[in-house]
């Protein structure tokens, strides 16, 4: 307010060190402190008269900057150089440390009358960030707090879909490429909002994981999976994906154990997925789970191989069994000179060589189909083959393509919901 008496306009930088909590749990809290201590001192020699600093939280700071104008280069300009400053490596002893920033800013006048509504503008801004630009300094924008409300709608809703399990399953056939047999089914999860409109997972899971439901939920999704399971014929299995969120608290194989305990489910019919975001975070933590998972009998699958790293490391160093190739590359594959071609072809020679298992996924015409023959891939998925379909509906997937009656007397997911939505 005092700001505002004499004219001038004034902008308040949020601050919040990235991947700080592992510096810290790794490194002790001396590391941590002295972190803390580096990272001031380079805000500070970047930092005017008029401008100030003050630190919040545990790994959070907020620099105030008056403004003789309002000067959105001068905002901009300063949130970049505190950005490319904590982004510089941090030497601490004999260790060498990377942390990094996301950053939110706001300008008073612009985003509210009063400081309340600067700092809850900049703190959407900085939550922004760390969502979609980790590690870049991000200035408020009205749409962003639309954003935000929609994140606490879904929120809210997650917490009473788990509350009252109304969470559905729904499954897709994964058939063997050269004849044609299935093999066995990916659960994928649904929820609607209150209306009964489905909402995608693209939005719903990264809500859930940064809340800190996904245990919870992901938990309820390998139970329900495993018991719906256990009525198939003995030949099928079932793919349940797991976050990387999931293996925060270190007790994942425990859970899978339990799981299987409880569900009666032969343990060689669960295929788990990850995806290489989980391989490089805490490798030698995650690599022990992992281990101790696939001594319990499951299958262990890399999802979306091919879009992120893909490195060969993780393959010779964690216990995978298949490669799943993700959908993005069926768009072109059939056209001649293609390079998702030249990839799909490499990816599954290399399951060849290392004795791993490749399925395609998102196959929805038969000359991908085809070129998925001719390449020798193992496993297919997608439109072309079946859709997602609930757990009341799989039955009659399963009769038609077994021809037989071994399917047992089905089990519904408990769930209230009904839903056949895309994957």
């Amino acid at each position: 307010d005092e700001v505002s008496a004499r004219g001038q306009s004034l902008a308040v930088h949020l601050i919040d060190l990235d991947r700080f909590k592992d510096i810290n749990d790794s490194g002790g809290h001396a590391v941590g402190d002295e972190l803390l201590q580096q990272a001031t001192d380079r805000i500070k020699r970047l930092l005017g008269t008029r401008e100030s600093i003050a630190r919040l939280g545990a790994d959070e700071f907020a620099v105030l900057q008056p403004l003789p104008t309002r000067s959105v280069g001068e905002v901009r300009d300063l949130g970049d150089r505190i950005a490319a400053a904590l982004a510089r490596p941090f030497v601490i002893g004999d260790r060498t440390l990377q942390s990094g920033a996301s950053i939110g800013n706001s300008v008073y006048a612009g985003n509210g009358d009063a400081g309340i509504d600067l700092m809850r503008a900049a703190g959407v801004a900085l939550h922004h960030a760390k969502l979609h630009a980790r590690g870049h300094a991000i200035a408020f924008d009205p749409s962003m707090e639309a954003e935000r409300k929609s994140r606490e709608t879904i929120e809210g809703r997650l917490r009473q879909a788990l509350a009252d399990s109304q969470f559905g399953l729904d499954f897709q056939p994964i058939f063997e490429t050269k004849t044609g047999l299935l093999r066995g089914f990916e659960a994928l999860l649904r929820l609607a909002d209150t209306n009964g409109r489905p909402i995608p997972p693209a939005e719903f899971i990264p809500v859930a994981e940064e809340v800190g439901l996904i245990g919870d939920i992901g938990l309820w999704v390998l139970r329900e999976a495993c018991k719906v399971a256990q009525q198939w014929p003995e030949r099928l299995f079932v793919a349940v994906n797991l976050s990387a969120a999931q293996f925060d608290s270190g007790d994942m194989a425990a859970r899978v154990q339990d799981v299987l305990q409880w569900s009666g489910l032969r343990p060689d019919r669960l295929e788990l997925e990850v995806t290489e975001s989980l391989l490089i975070t805490d490798t030698d933590k995650v690599l022990r789970e992992l281990q101790a998972i696939k001594a319990l009998g499951p299958s262990l699958a890399l999802d979306d191989f091919g879009t992120g790293y893909s490195s060969l490391s993780y393959l010779w160093r964690f216990p995978v069994d298949k490669l799943k190739v993700d959908r993005s590359f069926m768009a072109d594959v059939t056209v001649n000179g293609s390079r998702s071609r030249e990839i799909l072809a490499t990816i599954v020679a290399l399951g060849r060589v290392l004795n791993l298992t490749v399925t395609a996924e998102g196959v929805e015409t038969e000359a991908q189909a085809a070129l998925l023959r001719e390449l020798d891939c193992d496993l297919v998925q997608g439109f072309l083959f079946g859709r997602p379909q609930p757990a009341a509906d799989v039955a009659g997937i399963i009769l038609k393509a077994l021809g037989s009656i071994e399917l047992k007397q089905p089990v519904p997911v408990s769930g209230k919901r009904r839903s056949t939505g895309a994957a």
